[in-house]
């Protein structure tokens, strides 16, 4: 039988060149971490640190207050580095950079490990494992170093793998068979644990394709010479092929049982993607070769001369980079019965997910808004995007003497092109006016900050988490983010501690009009720091935002009335005279869970001398646009706090009024009105 390694020529000039390779990727890897990457980190990236946080506080490894996205428990990643980066007292963005470094390393060793337990030679082996260090891009590099959560699926899906055609081997012994074994069984567990939707898709569709396919293929080639070669590969080893099938596949029931019994807070986005029209397929296509060629470097900047050294460059990145992908999909169906299982294994596993998530991202709504955003959105394609270019070195020796000249040039020009363009990385002045930002609100005495999600996250990763800052939505009202954090983080901070709310410059309106909108206490104090509005509270002006299953009532500007107006500096609505007539207060049409309630009106007026049975008008509570009076009371001349008790049942929960009603005898003023439960309807 002939094999890779016999034929692959090894010399100590090509160790080398190949480490040499190798350890220049490296170190600009390690330097676009340790200062480029550091003005890029944003706070998707730095919701891994915020998420270690949370573990190392709740004692969990799933913390039951985080809020998840789309299902992605994420803690066998990034997260559980970092957190266990803290254990040993390293914290901070040090911690994270240092996450960053160790993911990226163990890649590339599990790549090499991979390439040679199939067989590769050493030079080619380290070749293979420098690909997720080459900056072919910026989109690259931020996957790989900065984000990184594609890097660790990668990680995942390698080390799966890795097993598996370990596990297959004909030389193994039984006692070393079966420790391997047991640790795929766990790995496989703690993986799928993490979003078993995912990796059905990225790992249990293509590995088992790939499988039905190779036994297919090579029972089909009896008359080939080297049939009876595979088939005694395929079914030589069919005992334990078997058994690792079933061990998984039990492990894989295991992880769902288990995922669905985890009570945890998940909000779904990208797994609620839903199919788009057909016609909408081959612009979507097109947008994802886009993506593709954007991941890998193919592009230039507008009016870039053909004529020039770089324009040159950039039409042989165009000729040639294509060719790094399309390749080793040709050659893994062509070559099939030439290649042993583990090599003929990696290869369709990297083809067969490398042509799902492709197809995933063209034909849903994966893909969303103009072809510039699939520079986003090619994310979901990186992890089989290196497998793909791995697979190059697997299957150098049956390609053509041209296609070897053709992807030697694009890996050369590769090369050049990752070296010229780290020489233009600089240093980001952003990182220093961050830190600068962060040090003048600990100066303040910040220990809690309220701020739009994106800017958010990064500053709890630069302050060290002494600052918390709690991500919110500005949508009308004040509400916290959705996803991404955590529900213990927005208690009520009931100490006198120095609060902040922070929005980017020309947001202030916008927040003030959400305070208002949100019944909260306007700011103490303001200033501007950078490039951000900084308003401080000298006690936390929200209320529990998770918690908050009532809604509130809020009198201000926006409130609905027929007379009277709105006071900002009392913050209450007043009739304008003593004959107005009319609702001081009508509205929000708010929705209700069926259960008794109290609504509280707290109403004054300037009768206190009056007659106490005078009536100067009455509250309500209706539904129906006023045709369902749930409850009523009069407004006494010496009137207060006014409780009305009513009770949301079906037919009355939706579309709720609570009015304040001026028989213009008096003048009027309405300070606020809440809402308490008295219980919820038994199921």
């Amino acid at each position: 039988m002939i094999k890779i390694k016999d034929v692959a020529y090894s010399s100590n000039t090509q160790l080398v060149i190949s480490l040499s390779v190798l350890l220049t990727f490296l170190f600009l890897s390690f330097y676009y971490i340790w200062d480029v990457g550091l003005g890029r980190i944003n706070s998707d990236g730095a919701t891994y640190y915020v998420l270690a946080l949370e573990m190392l506080e709740a004692k969990s490894v799933f913390p039951p207050g985080w809020a998840y996205v789309n299902g992605d428990l994420m803690s066998f990643g990034k997260p559980g580095v970092i957190a266990l980066m803290h254990l040993i007292g390293i914290d901070g963005y040090l911690s994270y950079q240092l996450a960053s470094a160790a993911l990226l390393i163990f890649s590339a060793v599990i790549i090499y490990s991979t390439m040679r337990e199939i067989g590769i030679v050493v030079p080619f082996a380290i070749l293979a494992a420098s690909i997720p260090m080459i900056p072919f891009s910026d989109a690259f590099m931020f996957h790989a170093n900065d984000i990184g959560s594609y890097l660790v699926r990668f990680i995942h899906i390698s080390l799966l793998l890795f097993l598996i055609i370990k596990l297959t081997s004909r030389k193994l012994k039984d006692g070393v068979f079966y420790v391997l074994l047991g640790a795929f069984t766990v790995l496989l567990f703690i993986i799928f644990s993490e979003n078993p939707r995912r990796y059905v898709v990225y790992f249990l569709v293509p590995a088992m394709g790939a499988i039905v396919y190779y036994v297919a293929v090579t029972k089909l080639s009896a008359t080939n010479q080297l049939s009876q070669v595979h088939m005694t590969v395929a079914w030589g080893a069919f005992p334990r092929i078997w058994l690792v099938l079933v061990l998984g596949f039990l492990s894989i029931f295991g992880s769902l049982f288990f995922y669905k019994k985890l009570e945890i807070i998940n909000v779904d986005w990208a797994s609620a993607a839903t199919l788009s029209p057909l016609s909408e397929l081959p612009e979507r296509i097109a947008n994802t070769l886009y993506g593709l060629g954007y991941l890998s470097g193919v592009n230039w900047a507008a009016g870039e001369k053909i004529a020039s050294a770089s324009g040159v460059t950039s039409i042989i990145k165009l000729l040639t980079y294509p060719l790094a992908l399309f390749a080793p999909i040709q050659y893994t169906f062509k070559s099939m019965r030439a290649l042993e299982f583990p090599q003929a294994f990696y290869c369709l596993v990297a083809v067969i997910g490398f042509g799902i998530t492709v197809l995933l991202l063209s034909a849903t709504s994966l893909q969303v808004g103009p072809l510039v955003e699939s520079e986003r959105y090619i994310r979901y394609v990186f992890p089989f995007f290196i497998m793909v270019l791995v697979c190059n070195f697997l299957l150098w020796k049956y390609y053509s003497i041209l296609l070897k000249g053709i992807l030697l040039l694009a890996f050369v020009v590769a090369s050049i092109s990752a070296v010229q363009s780290s020489l233009n990385w600089s240093s980001d002045s952003s990182f220093e006016s961050r830190l600068l930002f962060v040090k003048k609100l600990e100066e303040k005495g910040v220990s809690v900050a309220y701020a739009p999600y994106w800017h958010s996250h990064i500053y709890t990763l630069l302050s060290k988490g002494s600052i918390q800052f709690r991500p919110i939505s500005l949508a009308g009202t004040i509400q916290p983010f959705p996803g991404f954090t955590s529900k213990q983080w927005y208690a009520n901070v009931d100490t006198d501690a120095t609060i902040a709310m922070i929005v980017p410059l020309g947001m202030e309106t916008k927040l003030l009009s959400a305070l208002e909108s949100s019944c909260y206490q306007l700011p103490s104090e303001k200033y501007s720091i950078a490039e951000y509005e900084v308003f401080l509270f000298h006690k936390d002006p929200t209320t529990d935002l998770f918690g908050r299953h009532i809604p509130k009532v809020c009198i201000g500007a926006n409130s609905r009335h027929t007379v009277g107006k709105y006071d900002a500096i009392s913050r209450a609505l007043k009739t304008d005279s003593i004959d107005g007539r009319g609702f001081l207060h009508y509205g929000p049409y708010v929705d209700l869970a069926c259960g008794r309630y109290v609504a509280k009106f707290d109403v004054s007026n300037e009768m206190a001398n009056s007659p106490s049975d005078l009536e100067i008008g009455f509250v309500d509570v209706v539904a129906g646009l006023g045709k369902n009076i749930l409850g009523h009371s009069a407004i006494g001349a010496n009137s207060g706090v006014i409780e009305v008790a009513f009770e949301a049942s079906k037919g009355s929960m939706e579309g709720m009024e609570f009015r304040v009603f001026s028989a213009g005898v008096a003048e009027m003023q309405l300070n606020s009105i809440s809402i308490e439960s008295e219980g919820l309807c038994s199921d």
